[in-house]
């Protein structure tokens, strides 16, 4: 029988200086390593405690996502972050053009100076 398969996402921590592996949809169920790949290897049996105890215990244990809602998630994640990024652009575009507008423009006209050269008469 197959095991069913539980969304595990990984971050890193600065705190902790390591990566944090959780099951989201297991309350509490969290591993952390130097590594992502250490992280997950870690977080992997403590599923399988998590269903043990909740089975033991008579919980309710939460159904797997499908890989088609996994991917929805992710569609749906990657639809924020550029939103994000597209308005925190727009914000930095409009405050160096604000800023650009105090200064004045970025390349002046250059305009004919009297210089040393200059003064010397052509033949």
């Amino acid at each position: 029988m197959k095991k069913p398969g539980y969304l595990i996402a990984v971050s890193y921590s600065e705190e902790d200086e390591a990566y944090i592996a959780e099951a989201p949809a297991l309350a509490g169920c969290v591993a952390d390593g130097q590594t992502p790949e250490e992280a997950i290897r870690a977080v992997m049996p403590l599923i399988d405690d998590w269903l043990e105890t909740a089975r033991e215990k008579g919980w309710d244990i939460p159904t797997p996502l499908s890989y088609e809602q996994l991917e929805n998630i992710r569609e749906h994640q990657e639809d924020s972050i550029r939103k994000e990024i597209a308005e925190k652009t727009k914000v930095i575009v409009k405050k160096l053009l604000k800023e650009f507008s105090k200064r004045g423009p970025l390349n002046p006209p250059v305009t004919r100076q009297t210089t040393p050269w200059n003064l010397v008469p052509s033949k």
